[in-house]
């Protein structure tokens, strides 16, 4: 009866090791991602900053061939 308990000790043991294991992992890969799911939470709550790319005000020149090329396109 003896060995049969200590095999069961031994198995548990093992087992209370690996979830601790998996729990540290756990934490630690939490721990990490804060900031990110932060970032998440703000874009599926549709509080986060909108940002726009105005280039009006810069001096962009498009060679000919390209302009042509693309309203082809269009």
């Amino acid at each position: 009866f003896d060995s049969d308990h200590d095999a069961f000790a031994i198995k548990r043991g093992q087992r209370m090791e690996k979830a601790k294991s998996q729990w540290s992992s756990l934490t630690k890969f939490n721990d990490r991602m804060t900031e990110q799911r932060e970032i998440f939470q703000s874009i599926l709550n549709n509080t986060a900053a909108k940002f726009t790319i105005d280039g009006t005000e810069m001096g962009i020149r498009v060679p000919g061939l390209l302009l042509r090329e693309c309203s082809k396109e269009m």
